[in-house]
């Protein structure tokens, strides 16, 4: 397999997740939503309902993190090559490699597993809540 089918398939699959991560994260908020007790004057969550909210919230938050912090360090990225490009009287193309430094790619890679785990935390307190619900 060539490297580029292998980031292709990187790429498609953790989009993939996130887009998951946030369809379940909705549906899990819209279930907690079915349970909540609404008067005139406020709105009750039921306390097993308030750590899957939670859970699923967090995840909707890191996954926004992910995007826009990734976002923010690859740019930073980019422009420090084209400096250091620019000053080595280089020129850069598409097809120029470069190396990403550990540190950038672990930030986005732990914010990444961050919201998996967050969405993986909601679900199971939701599914908990649930069964104490039924028993």
């Amino acid at each position: 397999m060539k490297l580029k089918q292998v980031t292709d398939a990187y790429y498609y699959y953790t989009e993939a997740t996130s887009a998951g991560i946030r369809n379940v994260s909705f549906s899990g908020i819209g279930i907690v939503w079915v349970f909540c007790v609404i008067t005139k004057d406020e709105l009750m969550i039921p306390r097993d309902m308030i750590l899957p909210l939670i859970g699923f919230i967090i995840a909707l938050g890191l996954d926004l993190a992910h995007y826009a912090i990734g976002a923010k360090v690859y740019e930073d990225h980019i422009e420090r090559i084209g400096e250091e490009a620019k000053a080595n009287g280089d020129k850069l193309t598409e097809d120029t490699v470069v190396r990403t430094p550990k540190k950038i790619r672990k930030t986005v890679k732990n914010l990444y597993y961050s919201k998996l785990a967050s969405l993986f935390f909601g679900m199971i307190a939701l599914l908990y809540a649930l069964y104490v619900r039924v028993i």
